[in-house]
């Protein structure tokens, strides 16, 4: 035995996780005991060799597929069931606030895009801790917050990013009809987005629906900086008492 902590590292690209683990393990303190090509096998790895902690590498997965973010989420809720739940960091993007969102709603306590020893370490140590370490994240939502374009927390951690542009589009009137071919969904889907949405933010008429959307910075006026307007040419315009499906 070492006396040194171990760690787990999974990600797409080796030779970022040798930088990783070149960081680590230069603090004497850590001993990185395995790598895997892939966040997916973190999970048979931990159950293996029971390691303290996990660094997860996501950042070459800038243009993810459905399938790619639903495999780390499903890898950090079986790490989090394990009779010894390790503490996982994940390396991100610094732009990947909603990703960063959905980590945490999946039991992820500590996101850092900074490989420095330094950030490394303090993750880990405030993990060890039972602490959350969010540092450019927490800091970027107090920007945007501070320039009103951020959605609010409630808002951007209760929708999924269909559910945000189905609301942009039904807080300016249009039916499920027109959002259907405008986001490549049946007619259907997007009433049921619909439904999940009003459930989400306990709307019941259309002019709650829109203050909702404009507090979410999804109503800004063209040349703006919302997240969700539709503003190309032949758009329709805003009616509104118009909210059928």
């Amino acid at each position: 035995m070492t006396g040194r902590e171990s760690v787990v590292l999974a990600g797409s690209s080796q030779l970022l996780l040798i930088g990783i683990k070149q960081v680590v393990e230069a603090t004497d303190r850590f001993e990185v005991v395995r790598q895997a090509h892939a966040s997916e096998l973190a999970l048979t790895l931990a159950r293996q060799l029971r390691p303290d902690y996990v660094i997860l590498d996501e950042t070459e997965r800038s243009h993810r597929t459905i399938e790619e973010e639903a495999g780390v989420i499903d890898t950090l809720h079986g790490l989090g069931k394990l009779s010894k739940p390790p503490g996982v960091l994940v390396v991100v993007a610094r732009d990947q606030f909603r990703l960063v969102q959905e980590l945490r709603r999946a039991g992820c306590r500590a996101c850092v895009s900074n490989r420095s020893a330094d950030t490394v370490v303090r993750a880990l140590d405030m993990l060890s801790l039972g602490r959350e370490f969010l540092p450019e994240w927490r800091n970027a939502r107090r920007r945007e917050h501070a320039r009103g374009t951020s959605r609010p927390s409630s808002l951007s951690e209760g929708l999924n990013r269909n559910e945000v542009r189905i609301l942009a589009l039904m807080a300016r009137g249009y039916t499920s009809k027109e959002i259907a071919p405008r986001l490549d969904l049946a007619a259907g889907t997007v009433n049921n987005y619909r439904a999940s949405i009003r459930a989400k933010l306990g709307t019941a008429t259309h002019a709650e629906l829109r203050r909702a959307a404009r507090a979410a910075g999804l109503l800004d006026p063209p040349g703006g900086h919302g997240t969700g307007g539709e503003r190309e040419r032949g758009s329709a315009p805003e009616h509104g008492t118009r909210t059928g499906r």
